[in-house]
């Protein structure tokens, strides 16, 4: 994976298709195998298409592991979304942080096909569901407007991120393909009684991909905030998710567990929301979207003593059978084998 870098996301993205993939998976004739999802990105964190299965390269530790099947699926999704109304996304008087987190969320809700089920939670101390799995986004567009307008009223109290992702992952039921959560959220967690490899134990389980929109943390690094900020980055990257940095439109590193602002060790200055950072806001939900609605589903089929999650690797390879540095990848970080996927209740 690369490191990190400044995102930039064409202002005009191509409208994804209703279609779903036309390929067939056979799921129980083999234990050893799994399907995954597989996000590939150019430079310019823009989904690419036309790649072919023979492009993929795949191993886990000295075993290579075979493609099965291939296709690329696009389409309408399932996507609960996950809003952090904790004290903390209100910030300091005037830095519009929950402005942006508002507006993020609407413009997700705005970028997503008609047919997309989309669910809503909200989540500080504790979780609230707001509207379950429905095409209708009126209660959703609702709930938005009535926050923006009454921001005391709506936004207070400790951060329980871990217990909402879990919550988030319940109400898929039985997951399907392209099941996405998206968190909007500055990463802070200072009140579940979850821990965070309970979290990731979940998501592998269920094959539920986590998203992230992240807003800057105020926290210095080294406190709780900036710890949760850190572990949440490595859910995303592990589930095969994507996160983007809503404060300086970076492209966040899911090859690593910390956002770019980590690096420097200076708290961000406060935000100021003008019309270039809402047109920043926008471009990033909407790639966002892109990135749940369309992937590529590989099934693989697995070495015999695979039991329990393993990490591996994929890369893109050219004709000559090199590495491609061109390319991004995002997709789980560990394989589990079809037979041993359980849903977490």
């Amino acid at each position: 994976m690369k490191k990190s870098r400044m995102l930039s996301i064409r202002t005009t993205f191509f409208m994804i298709a209703a279609g779903m993939c036309l390929c067939s998976f056979v799921h129980g004739a083999d234990d050893r195998q799994t399907t995954v999802t597989v996000n590939a990105l150019d430079d310019h964190w823009t989904p690419i298409k036309g790649l072919r299965q023979e492009d993929f390269r795949a191993k886990s530790g000295r075993h290579q592991i075979q493609p099965v099947t291939f296709c690329f699926a696009e389409g309408p999704r399932r996507i609960v979304i996950l809003l952090d109304t904790s004290g903390s996304m209100s910030g300091a008087k005037g830095s519009g942080r929950w402005n942006v987190a508002h507006d993020a969320t609407l413009d997700f809700v705005n970028s997503v096909s008609p047919r997309t089920r989309l669910s809503l939670l909200t989540f500080a101390a504790g979780v609230e569901e707001k509207a379950n799995f429905s095409t209708d986004r009126r209660g959703i567009i609702a709930w938005l407007s009535d926050s923006h307008a009454g921001e005391r009223k709506f936004v207070n109290g400790r951060t329980a991120l871990y217990e909402a992702i879990i919550a988030a992952i319940k109400q898929f039921g039985s997951p399907e393909p392209g099941d996405a959560i998206l968190v909007v959220t500055d990463g802070g967690e200072n009140a579940s009684k979850a821990r965070s490899s309970q979290v990731t134990d979940a998501l592998r389980a269920s094959g539920v991909r986590l998203f992230a929109l992240l807003l800057p943390d105020e926290l210095p690094i080294g406190t709780d905030g900036w710890d949760g900020r850190e572990k949440l980055l490595g859910m995303v990257r592990d589930s095969g998710g994507f996160g983007v940095d809503l404060y300086a439109g970076y492209g966040t590193d899911t090859s690593a567990s910390y956002s770019v602002h980590s690096l420097s060790g200076i708290r961000p200055p406060t935000l100021v929301y003008d019309d270039q950072a809402r047109a920043l806001v926008k471009s990033s939900a909407n790639a966002v979207n892109l990135l749940i609605s369309g992937f590529y589903m590989l099934t693989l089929k697995l070495p015999d003593n695979v039991t329990k999650p393993r990490g591996w690797s994929l890369e893109l390879v050219d004709s000559r059978g090199h590495s491609r540095k061109d390319v991004t990848l995002t997709y789980p970080g560990h394989l589990l084998p079809a037979a041993a996927q359980t849903v977490q209740h």
